[in-house]
C-alpha cells in the first residue's frame, strides 16, 4: 500500500510540476511584466510546500500502511 500511495503522489507531483512549469515559463512572466504588484502572487512556492508536505508524510505514514511499525 504504501508503494502505490507513493506513486500516485509521485504522479500528481510530475501533474502539478508540468502545469506549473508551463505557467511560469510562458503567461506568468507576461502578466508579472505588465502588472509588476502581481509578484508575489504569482511567486511560485507551492511545490516546496508540496514536497516538504510529502516527506513528511512518507516518514510518518508509510511504515504504518507497510506494516512495519
Amino acid at each position: 500500500m504504501g508503494a502505490q500511495l507513493r506513486v500516485n503522489c509521485l504522479t500528481f507531483c510530475a501533474g502539478l510540476h508540468h502545469h506549473h512549469t508551463m505557467e511560469d515559463n510562458g503567461m506568468l512572466p507576461g502578466i508579472e511584466a505588465q502588472r509588476p504588484e502581481l509578484a508575489p502572487a504569482i511567486e511560485d512556492r507551492l511545490m516546496a510546500e508540496l514536497n516538504r508536505h510529502l516527506d513528511h508524510e512518507e516518514r510518518k505514514l508509510i511504515p504504518v500502511l507497510d506494516g512495519a511499525a
